[in-house]
């Protein structure tokens, strides 16, 4: 749960739930299993259900790892580089309603 101020979670077994209600926080999950660290050439990807790129207003957005990402329910995968075995989000807008992220570990 993301409810104002920071916080730091080790990552779930490959998958995980963040909800925000909706304050002002700062989220870092971290242990993210590192694929590369095991088998070279392959790169550790966190696919997110429920954010999109793209523009979109600001009261919609939430910002993982630096970048802005839109809230929406209706995308089904959004893949990040996974980088230091952690991923950070931030709520920088009060957001009208509480939501939910789902995220698995993509190994490729």
């Amino acid at each position: 749960m993301c409810n104002g101020g920071t916080s730091i979670y080790e990552a779930g077994m490959g998958s995980g739930t963040i909800t925000f209600d909706g304050t002002l926080c700062s989220l870092t999950i971290t242990d993210i299993p590192d694929l590369s660290y095991y088998r070279s050439g392959h790169v550790n990807r966190l696919n997110i259900v429920g954010v999109r790129n793209g523009s979109c207003d600001l009261s919609e957005s939430v910002l993982i790892d630096s970048q802005t990402y839109c809230v929406d329910g209706s995308v089904k995968d959004t893949v990040i580089n996974v980088t230091n075995q952690r991923m950070d989000f931030s709520l920088t807008y009060v957001h009208e309603q509480s939501f939910t992220l789902r995220y698995y570990t993509r190994k490729i």
